[in-house]
């Protein structure tokens, strides 16, 4: 199947479920309000006779156009879209008091929010089931692995982060992972942020807090520390990152993957680079 068709098809299956969802929550509430439901219908246009059923006074069809559905109300007025809702629906008399019209306000109100409403509801369960069975996405690691070479107005004493130190805090909240970093930076109070590291020393960064664009550069401008085992992607542009154990080859073959901003080489014996990248004291796994 090519790409085109592909999207297509994945966009067709996408607003059909947003609809058919929407559609449920005019449908659950008109049946609650006691208007009568004449059709409820997946796609537009002529309902497909073969996949069309009548229970209780409805007719549950599917459409010949898969653009996305809509529940029929018994109304008094005959409405303009009949042509494109497949027609008049015959299932008998209907009596007044089943017209959608016949509902006080404050019921036709629900109905009317009704679908927009279990598409919210709908959204929630779909990201709290991912959330549950995936959990949430950290980096439990607040140890500066890289500082990028163009930086924003401001953030130039991000330069004096010795590579290997611990970040503390950020914007004077107390971080635990890699993202709190980025939420300290850009949401500091104030005229600046302050970087303290675990070693008691701090970088300031003069950033007004409604400097959005240059606190968000300024946070994406660190990189964090990364163990060459758990690393995933490569990317042209720099040597292999501190702590790739001193003299062990690095090769494409061997499978090896590092953080963007990487690249890889046939051998390479780091203890050269380590040593002038690394900070006083610190020795990471595998340095020597």
């Amino acid at each position: 199947m090519t790409g085109v068709a592909m999207t297509v098809l994945s966009l067709v299956v996408v607003l059909g479920v947003l609809v058919f969802v929407h559609e449920l929550g005019h449908f659950a509430a008109a049946k609650w309000a006691g208007i009568r439901v004449l059709r409820f219908s997946i796609g537009m246009g002529t309902p497909i006779k073969a996949l069309s059923r009548v229970r209780g006074g409805t007719e549950y069809v599917v459409s010949w156009l898969p653009i996305g559905g809509y529940v029929k109300m018994a109304s008094r007025e005959e409405m303009a879209g009949d042509s494109l809702e497949g027609g008049a629906v015959d299932i008998g008399t209907i009596p007044d008091a089943e017209t959608f019209e016949a509902a006080p306000v404050w019921k036709r109100f629900i109905v009317l929010i009704a679908g927009v409403f279990l598409n919210v509801v709908f959204a929630w369960l779909v990201f709290s089931g991912v959330f549950y069975h995936s959990g949430r996405a950290t980096l439990p690691v607040t140890t500066v692995g890289q500082v990028a070479d163009s930086l924003p107005a401001g953030a130039e004493a991000l330069r004096d982060l010795p590579l290997g130190a611990r970040i503390a805090t950020a914007g004077g909240v107390t971080v635990e992972s890699w993202g709190d970093i980025a939420q300290g930076i850009q949401n500091a109070p104030g005229d600046s942020v302050v970087i303290t590291l675990a070693d008691g020393s701090s970088v300031v960064l003069p950033i007004h807090r409604d400097a959005l664009s240059e606190r968000s550069a300024a946070a994406l401008a660190l990189e964090p520390w990364r163990d060459p085992s758990s690393v995933t992607s490569w990317r042209a542009g720099l040597p292999p990152p501190p702590g790739w154990p001193p003299g062990t080859p690095f090769s494409r073959s061997t499978g090896f993957r590092w953080p963007s901003g990487m690249t890889w080489s046939t051998t390479w014996t780091p203890s050269a680079v380590v040593r002038r990248r690394s900070p006083s004291g610190v020795r990471p796994a595998g340095w020597t």
